[in-house]
């Protein structure tokens, strides 16, 4: 082999190994700009399995009343006919009479006695007023939010792709009078904004650093004041949210769904803007931006207290 062919070869090798590089480098970076997306737990789902859904109660069985056996042998009594009743015997006929003397008869016919008078009835006495009975006093449920039973989390999108983040670490309560939900409804939420995870480390620190500020404001809050329902298993929401330490007022459709064992399943959603709550949407070098519009989400699951549940 000459030197000019080996020189020939050493280039073309050393152009297939930086070709592969670049193909490296290329795969490598375009995983980094498109992470995986973080798959999201079934919260809904049937109870068991990989579903996040509390296991459900059986129903309590109601034995049935046994039939009275009747002991064998028995006979009933024979029924009694009573024969027709006879007329009464008529007495003889006393002849006639003439103005209340009988013929032939000097005897007068009897005076007839005066008619007792009726004695004077008392004046009735007035009847008491009924009484009225204390109204019944209300039936509270208050319920608390399973603790790695909830989600909550947004979504967002960029020039580039779409992403997520979502967090478990989601506490709770709700209260409400028994028949009277949509009327007396009382909850809260809080999300630790601290442990929202995207799936991608480099994503999240700057998330954290620059956006949320998320060490100066830890907590998100969301507060309830009243609530309306849209259908046998709808509602809308009415209340306030927190975040990056803005309250604004905002209305969320959700799913309600109470169990008969008295668990509660509710899920929401609603749109807002970052420019909203402060936050400046995230951009990289002009050519990677994400869209101001976010979709904030949440699944809870709300156990009730041991006396009320049943």
């Amino acid at each position: 082999m000459s030197a000019k062919l080996a020189t020939v070869i050493r280039s073309l090798a050393l152009v297939g190994l930086g070709v592969l590089a670049g193909a490296g480098g290329g795969i490598a970076a375009w995983k980094k700009l498109n992470p995986p997306p973080r798959p999201r737990p079934d919260v809904a789902g049937p109870p068991g399995g990989a579903s996040l859904a509390p296991p459900e109660e059986p129903p309590e069985e109601v034995e049935p009343t046994p039939e009275p056996v009747k002991p064998p042998g028995e006979v009933k009594p024979p029924v009694e006919v009573k024969p027709p009743d006879e007329p009464p015997a008529k007495s003889p006929d006393p002849g006639p009479e003439f103005f209340g003397f009988r013929v032939g008869s000097a005897a007068r016919a009897p005076e007839p006695k005066p008619e007792p008078k009726p004695d004077p009835k008392p004046d009735p006495k007035p009847e008491p007023a009924p009484v009225a009975k204390p109204p019944a006093k209300p039936v509270i449920s208050r319920l608390t939010f399973m603790k790695d039973r909830c989600v909550a989390g947004f979504d967002g999108k960029s020039t580039l792709h779409d992403f997520s983040g979502w967090t478990r670490s989601v506490t709770g309560s709700l209260e409400y009078e028994k028949g009277r939900l949509a009327e007396t409804a009382k909850a809260s939420c809080t999300i630790d904004a601290r442990t929202l995870d995207t799936g991608d480390a480099d994503r999240d620190k700057e998330m954290h650093e620059l956006h949320l500020e998320s060490a100066k404001f830890p907590d998100m809050k969301f507060e309830v004041a009243a609530v309306r329902m849209t259908g046998a298993e709808s509602m809308a929401m009415t209340g306030s949210i927190e975040i990056h330490g803005v309250k604004k007022d905002v209305e969320i459709p959700c799913t309600l769904k109470v169990r008969r064992d008295g668990y509660v399943y509710a899920k929401g959603e609603l749109k807002a803007k970052m420019t909203d709550f402060g936050i400046k949407p995230p951009s990289k070098m002009g050519m990677i931006n994400v869209e101001d519009e976010i979709r904030i989400w949440f699944e809870v699951w709300a156990e009730p207290a041991r006396g009320d549940r049943k």
